[in-house]
């Protein structure tokens, strides 16, 4: 029996060292990009005109308190900088725009994201993000979008659909423009 117990213990001090982890960025980092706009709309504070819909049900607002880490959290988490999606992606660049697409035979949640920049100083003024996953359970799609105006958002576009197993499709989508 202690036996038992001094394993499980020995097990769970093991996982518990910290792992130093160094990340590659072999991709643009929009992580990075999205965490700079954060911190300046946090101090900002713009006011957005903010339209939900959900399943033909409509609501807008004005507003200018608005949790920016939970309502970019899309963005956030479309990055593709993690080590399971290191060489995964076909790289597509020109002087002002650069796509990533899934290589066939990939399984990954992001499909596509295509970043344009300025010519001139090469700031980003859109990013346009495809991601879809299903499996037994459940089916998701999502097309997200953002503009920028002289390294601000201007314009962002959450739009997708998910259905899980046992309830109706849903639809929805939130457009935020910056007054």
């Amino acid at each position: 029996m202690y036996k038992i117990i001094y394993f499980f213990l020995a097990i769970s001090c093991i996982s518990c060292e910290q792992v130093n982890e160094v990340k590659t960025i072999k991709y643009f980092d929009i992580k990075a990009l999205f965490t700079n706009q954060i911190e300046k709309m946090a101090k900002q504070k713009p006011v957005f005109k903010k339209e939900i819909e959900i399943n033909s049900e409509k609501e807008t607002k004005e507003i200018s308190t608005i949790d920016w880490t939970k309502e970019l959290s899309p963005f956030m988490q479309s990055d593709i900088n993690k080590a399971a999606f290191l060489g995964s992606y076909e790289i597509i660049e020109t002087d002002s725009t650069i796509k990533y697409r899934l290589k066939a035979g990939e399984k990954k949640p992001i499909s596509s994201i295509s970043i344009v920049k300025t010519p001139q100083n090469q700031q980003v003024e859109s990013i346009d993000i495809t991601s879809s996953d299903e499996n037994m359970l459940y089916r998701w799609e999502k097309h997200i979008t953002a503009s920028f105006e002289e390294g601000n958002l201007k314009k962002y576009t959450i739009k997708g659909k998910q259905k899980i197993m046992v309830f109706d499709e849903e639809n929805y989508k939130i457009v935020g423009n910056r007054k």
